[in-house]
């Protein structure tokens, strides 16, 4: 189905008497997918799923591993090589490429974006943040790092999560279970300012949620170790809580936009946690069963969209994305490619989005 704008729908009715501004379209909400295997980003509007875009990464050094979008850009970071492929959603083409200058030392595991468009993108194994933008230019970011994995955005700032695991990746049962922390990202500054936060360690994902906090999931070292979950006070820049019984080996971590985080494992399932009660609804033990979780969304309405995947080779079982609705009533599966392993929410206009048609 076309999505018309609805701005061209106003200027039909009022003929002569409607103002000489131009026609104004709608955003579509759309679902992007990566698949590692097929090396392509799937797009999906979320209220029309019958029709699928395909974008073809191309061939390249790496295999994909990691999303961010903003608008109609998308950030794609591989597994080697320290590359970054910016994608436009909207002319489905490759735009540029980020050098973050890491090489070969270990893949681009955290790609995240400002609400300006400003990235960052994490590097683990070398130790190293770089800040881009999405016509390719770059820059490397250091001493506030310690085996960064992730980012958290919160009160116009940005808080670099360092998992301190740099010379163990990925985590295993053998991994030293060492503190993680925050490190505060400001423009022109050499701050040394740093968050601690409570054990286990293996700090990987963080999100802000609507009261102002920013909660950040502690994995453990998965296979012996519990994750927690710890809320940071932003602007005092300290840890204010800190939860367990999220059981070993959390991996992702999403908030609906109101009251509830949503964390995908392995093991667990879907679980859920609520920042106004302080209380997990959903715990280790009663998780909505998944199988194989390689990524977590959530929408504007409180979704969620939990990534499956499917046989990683070429050929052969294709994976899903589930959604769920605020209920946690799972609303439609779809269908993904052979290896989805990321996937993410944005916004494009409709007339650059004409899917369906």
């Amino acid at each position: 189905m076309r999505f018309w704008p609805v701005g061209l729908l106003v200027v039909g009715i009022l003929g002569a008497c409607a103002p000489t501004t131009g026609p104004v379209s709608l955003p579509t909400e759309v679902l992007v997918v990566l698949d590692q295997t097929e090396r392509a980003l799937r797009l999906v509007a979320v209220d029309s799923t019958s029709s699928v875009v395909t974008i073809p990464l191309g061939p390249g050094v790496g295999e994909p591993t990691t999303l961010a979008v903003s608008g109609s850009k998308a950030a794609v970071g591989l597994g080697s090589g320290g590359q970054i492929l910016i994608v436009d959603l909207a002319t489905r083409q490759l735009s540029a490429v980020v050098l973050t200058g890491v090489g070969e030392l270990g893949p681009v595991t955290s790609i995240a974006f400002t609400a300006d468009g400003e990235g960052f993108a994490a590097s683990p194994i070398a130790n190293l943040v770089t800040r881009f933008d999405v016509n390719g230019a770059s820059e490397r970011i250091t001493g506030l790092t310690q085996g960064p994995q992730a980012f958290g955005l919160a009160r116009g700032r940005i808080f670099f999560v360092n998992g301190n695991r740099q010379n163990c990746f990925p985590v295993q049962p053998t991994c030293p279970n060492l503190q993680s922390w925050l490190g505060l990202f400001e423009r022109g500054k050499s701050s040394l300012d740093s968050v601690p936060l409570l054990g286990p360690g293996n700090a990987l994902a963080a999100v802000q949620t609507s009261d102002g906090l920013l909660y950040i999931l502690n994995a453990g070292n998965g296979g012996t170790v519990e994750g927690r979950l710890s809320a940071v006070d932003p602007v005092l820049k300290r840890e204010v809580a800190s939860f367990g019984g999220i059981g070993v080996a959390p991996r992702f971590l999403s908030s609906d936009g109101g009251d509830r985080l949503m964390v995908a494992s392995a093991t667990e399932g879907l679980m859920v946690f609520n920042i106004r009660t302080r209380s997990l609804e959903r715990g280790a033990g009663a998780g909505i069963p998944l199988l194989d979780p390689r990524g977590l969304a959530s929408d504007a309405f409180g979704r969620s969209y939990v990534v499956e995947a499917g046989s990683c080779v070429l050929g052969g079982g294709t994976g899903r994305v589930r959604v769920f609705g605020v209920d946690l009533v799972e609303r439609k599966a779809i269908a993904a490619g052979v290896c989805p392993v990321a996937a993410a929410i944005t916004e494009i206009p409709a007339d650059l989005f004409p899917i369906g048609n």
